[in-house]
């Protein structure tokens, strides 16, 4: 039994390398959630499970070989995903362009023991967070939608989990902090402060230049993260000042982007105004499927 679940989990590892196609890799990504699920993840300091060769050699092989064997199943045989190079590979396919991919990826990684392994510092962490932030500006809703799932995945390892100070504006950089003290309350208080940060900076691009702030998908990928963010937090952790003030201010910076967002769709005229068809790109920026070069076009032509 142990031979073959270690010889399973192998073999899902094998087939969910970068570039592998999407059913092998969803397989085998659908393999480990299962294998995560029944025997549990297991610890990094765990041994590979092998009999040593002390034990059957000795004088009381018998006795020690079953014990060998017994501590083997119990052991999880997932402890041999927790490594940097795998949590590096999954963090890979949590930006797949595939939904299901997606959502596979970031459910392992969701079991994982904080931090994880090859992110284990400040830097680490901020050098990941940059890479969500500049995915969750992009126009396109998978890519957004993907560092979103990045970003929640990060916020509840590292600010939820072991309590760290994180901000993403004006640049993401965490502290680790003792939060022993410090209730659930003040921790969702925290995090949904942080993320309200990043969306009034978002507005404010919006508000300064809407056609610029366009470019990087207005406030969208900022209120995607917010809303897979609020998935993370306890509201029956008990009645909280700090919580209730940023709950209050989300609901005012909704609607301050709700309100640009309306400017725009009110005149759309007004709110292009000066901005000649070709700055606006369509295809490098959007899905490149022709349509918005074919409508640029058709708008410059009139």
């Amino acid at each position: 039994c142990a031979e073959f679940t270690e010889w399973l989990v192998r073999l899902a590892l094998a087939s969910a390398y970068p570039g592998a196609p999407y059913e092998r890799k969803y397989m085998a990504l659908d393999v480990l959630n299962a294998v995560a699920e029944t025997w549990g993840v297991g610890r990094v300091s765990d041994d590979v499970g092998r009999v040593s060769d002390e034990a059957t050699s000795s004088s009381k092989n018998g006795i020690d070989l079953a014990l060998a064997r017994a501590e083997r199943l119990e052991r999880s045989p997932y402890r041999v995903c927790l490594g940097a190079d795998v949590t590096t590979a999954l963090l890979g396919a949590l930006v797949d362009s595939w939904d299901k991919l997606r959502v596979a990826a970031f459910t392992l990684l969701a079991r994982h023991p904080p931090p994880l392994a090859g992110v284990t510092s400040a830097d680490e962490f901020g050098a990941r967070a940059r890479w969500a932030l500049d995915l969750l500006r992009s126009p396109r809703v998978r890519e957004s939608d993907a560092a979103a799932l990045l970003m929640r995945l990060l916020l509840r390892k590292y600010a939820v989990d072991l309590g760290w100070d994180v901000t993403l504006s004006p640049e993401p950089k965490a502290t680790a902090a003792n939060a022993t003290k410090r209730t659930k309350g003040e921790t969702a208080a925290r995090l949904l402060g942080t993320m309200c940060d990043l969306i009034e900076v978002e507005c404010s691009k919006a508000e300064t230049d809407l056609v610029s702030a366009c470019k990087q998908s207005l406030a969208h990928g900022a209120l995607l993260a917010t809303r897979y963010v609020l998935a993370e937090i306890d509201f029956n952790a008990g009645p909280c000042d700090k919580l209730k003030a940023a709950l209050a201010r989300l609901l005012s910076l909704l609607n301050r982007v709700t309100g640009v967002a309306l400017s725009s769709i009110a005149s759309p005229d007004g709110a292009l105004l000066g901005t000649a068809a070709g700055e606006l790109e369509p295809d490098r920026l959007g899905g490149g499927s022709g349509q918005g070069a074919a409508a640029a076009a058709a708008a410059a032509a009139a």
